[in-house]
């Protein structure tokens, strides 16, 4: 027995799955089509504890009229040897039976059947010239949960009949019915099975009957001189009377509604079978478009940056002079004094830069931090953008192939050449800017360490010291050093302490340089994101992931209600 639980889940992912409302349009068409078989999968699914509706299905004069008769013991359906009969379908139905609207409006209805569970409906003939006839036929064979089809030697394998058959296989139970069966016809039974293997159809039972004779029994007609054998007709009323329990109707309409599943399944795979090589293509264009234009441009970042190193130099120091102490902190100080002073004498030679920042807005005034920040980017910017917006305008054609390939719009996306630059730009500033600050905070904690500086200091300490150490002995012995031995010891303080200073300078400036390579590393590996045209097409194939990977949900839990 099928789980309801597990039913309704299948249901509930269909319905999600044909409501999609999205910009991969041939999934939004096939969504479409799926509507018509979710509404019939959900009827079905509320029917499985209903009555067994059986269509009796053939071509013109197979006998499907008079094999109703006789399963009714009384003729309610016109019979004809030559021509089509059946105008408005016989529905054969028990008393307890609520049949749909439609079917009280196109069909003749006898309420009187001796099988409890069994509505059997005698269509029109499937090779009739009527269009209205064949398309009802095709609407009660949507309806029915069984098919018993007729045939004989003259009319058995005709297109007509198979061309309705083939749209419901594995959708619906089929019994093989042969009909009108006497002595001097062979049988087309072994040939009938063959062919219907053939095309992957396996029937529940199979029968031989003379429906006929079995009509004339019933009605109390004797045939003196002729053949009364009715064959499997016996057989035929027990499969309908017995064989045919609630358990097994429930199981066929829960065979039914597999085979309905499992269509739908392979309607969707033939569609993923033509579209995921599509999307994936297309995937896959733009992460080789994204790694050559990364592979092409870390050549001119590295050297841009590069050239930057004395601006790291810089900066670094800047954030190191507010953590120093000591007299290192005196010479920053120092330093600092004597640029101010040659910038207000530039300012006196040149009078015009006195006036720079008058008519300069607060918007436009920054630090210079932001603004080294700003001339690194553009430096980087300007070069990629001249070397790349060919290749950009290029690679916009190919892309708008690529998704008319994989039937996504591309109505809903900008040009990948009108926004590139600008988001690399700002991007990268925004990086640069995060990783400069956190880096230059950290290094500068590090080379201003108390004991750090205090290692530096150990000369002139050292000079202090030995000065010290001659001075104050001949104090308390009453002799002096003279004035040349203090002068030469202040000579040899001084360039202790300029030449620790120039040390400490020079860790400083390698520090720099070994910030700088690792943001330039930084910054390439950071580079296939921020170096990305494909940001709001990217969104695009990730929805149309997202709708693969439902349908891939989808067949894995019908693969479980197995």
């Amino acid at each position: 027995m099928l789980p309801k639980s597990k039913l309704d889940n299948v249901i509930k992912q269909l319905e999600e799955l044909t409501n999609y409302k999205g910009s991969w349009e041939r999934f939004e068409f096939l969504a479409g089509e799926l509507k018509g078989s979710l509404k019939e999968l959900e009827e079905r699914s509320n029917k499985i504890e209903s009555l067994l509706i059986v269509a009796i299905v053939g071509g013109t004069g197979v006998g499907k009229s008079t094999l109703i008769n006789a399963i009714a013991g009384d003729k309610i359906a016109k019979t004809s040897e030559m021509r089509p009969c059946t105008n408005k379908p016989i529905i054969y139905h028990p008393p307890n039976w609520n049949p749909d609207l439609e079917f009280k409006e196109m069909c003749e209805l006898y309420a009187r059947s001796a099988l409890d569970n069994i509505v059997l409906i005698d269509t029109p003939d499937t090779d009739t010239v009527i269009k209205e006839h064949r398309n009802f036929t095709k609407k009660m064979v949507e309806k029915c949960d069984l098919i018993l089809l007729c045939g004989n030697e003259d009319k058995y394998l005709e297109e007509a009949t198979w061309s309705i058959i083939r749209e419901v296989n594995k959708e619906r139970g089929f019994v093989l019915v042969e009909t009108k069966i006497s002595a001097d016809k062979p049988s087309i039974m072994g040939d009938w099975l063959e062919k219907l293997k053939q095309n992957g159809i396996e029937p529940m039972a199979y029968f031989r009957v003379n429906a006929l004779r079995a009509l004339d029994r019933k009605l109390g007609i004797k045939s003196e001189g002729m053949d009364t054998d009715e064959y499997d007709f016996q057989k035929l009323e027990e499969f309908f009377a017995r064989q045919l329990t609630d358990a097994k109707i429930r199981q066929i309409k829960t065979a039914n509604v597999h085979g309905l599943i499992e269509k739908i399944i392979q309607k969707i795979d033939t569609f993923l079978d033509k579209t995921e090589p599509a999307v994936e293509e297309l995937k896959e264009f733009m992460d080789r478009k994204r790694r050559e234009w990364v592979a092409q441009n870390s050549l001119i970042i590295q050297r841009e940056l590069k050239r930057e190193t004395g601006t790291f130099y810089h900066l670094l120091k800047d954030e190191i002079s507010l953590e120093l102490h000591g007299i290192f902190l005196v010479i920053v100080q120092i330093r600092d004094s004597f640029k101010n002073m040659l910038a207000i004498i530039s300012k006196v030679i040149r009078p015009w830069r006195l006036f720079k920042g008058t008519f300069t807005s607060e918007k436009e005034e920054s630090t210079y931090f932001e603004k080294k920040i700003g001339e690194m980017v553009r430096g980087i910017v300007i070069p990629i953008s001249s070397k790349c917006i060919s290749e950009i305008e290029k690679a916009q054609y190919e892309l708008a192939f690529a998704l008319d390939k994989a039937k996504i719009k591309k109505d809903t996306v900008p040009s990948i050449s009108e926004n590139f630059m600008l988001n690399f730009k700002n991007n990268g500033e925004h990086f640069l800017t995060e990783k400069i600050d956190y880096y230059l905070v950290k290094k500068s904690k590090y080379l201003a360490n108390y004991f750090l500086i205090e290692l530096f200091y150990v000369p002139m300490y050292a000079v202090f010291g030995y000065f010290l150490w001659q001075i104050i002995p001949g104090y308390f012995l009453g002799y002096y050093q003279g004035k040349n031995f203090i002068f030469h010891s202040c000579i040899v303080l001084i360039m202790s302490i300029l030449g620790s200073f120039w040390l400490y300078d020079k860790l400083v400036y390698f520090s720099a340089r070994r910030l700088r390579k690792k943001i330039t590393e930084e910054f390439i590996q950071y580079l296939p994101e921020i170096m990305n045209p494909f940001v709001e097409h990217e969104k695009l194939v990730k929805e149309v992931e997202e709708q693969i990977q439902k349908i891939k949900n989808l067949k894995q839990d019908v693969e479980e209600m197995k």
